[in-house]
């Protein structure tokens, strides 16, 4: 890396867990190479090649972050399932894992002329209202509890790749909500309103 750049080093903010040092983050964008495994497959997919993610972010106002994994062993599946979105470097199948040192170049090369915009991302407390809102109404459907942790994935997976702004969250929270109630209504409980609030 480039050698006058201690005060990047000096400025760095150490944290005890992934959660905590995104916290602030209004985009959670994880890195992954193990592209063909089947082992926690529906983890690390879809992930997109870094010029994708660069067309994404561009002209959007928010704190975005970047997770790369360890040298040895990469992101854990734990760590994947707080990412909003993946990219993966295109490599050969025979060598798919790049150096760390490598594939962080190789994507901050690619983001590195990201054009500041003025449409803000939905902040992360209200992100993760929304996930734990979809993972209740699953609940309150009925939703076969074997699928219930891929679909609820899938589903932020899908919110990630929409970067939703905060008016579109609360939209979706309302319909969330709605469903719920009626749920609710038809089961006798009426206790929607009290859910993921």
């Amino acid at each position: 890396m480039a050698q006058h750049a201690r005060d990047l080093l000096g400025n760095a903010r150490i944290c005890g867990s992934l959660h905590e040092a995104t916290i602030d983050s209004n985009l959670i964008v994880g890195t992954t190479g193990a592209r063909g495994e089947t082992t926690g497959r529906h983890l690390r997919i879809p992930a997109y090649p870094p010029e994708r993610i660069r067309e994404k972010l561009n002209c959007k106002s928010g704190c975005v972050s970047i997770v790369f994994g360890r040298e040895d062993h990469g992101l854990t599946n734990e760590e994947l399932m707080l990412c909003d979105l993946l990219v993966s470097i295109p490599t050969s199948d025979e060598y798919p894992i790049m150096n760390l040192s490598h594939a962080v170049s190789v994507v901050l090369y690619e983001l590195c002329d990201i054009v500041a915009g003025d449409v803000p991302l939905a902040n992360r407390r209200d992100l993760d209202l929304l996930y734990r809102h979809i993972e209740d109404v699953l609940r309150d459907l009925n939703y076969p509890v074997h699928k219930r942790h891929k679909t609820a994935l899938m589903l932020r997976r899908i919110f990630g790749r929409a970067e939703l702004t905060a008016r579109e969250v609360s939209t979706m929270r309302g319909i969330l909500r709605l469903t719920s109630y009626h749920v609710d209504s038809q089961s006798g409980e009426g206790s929607a309103n009290t859910r993921s609030d």
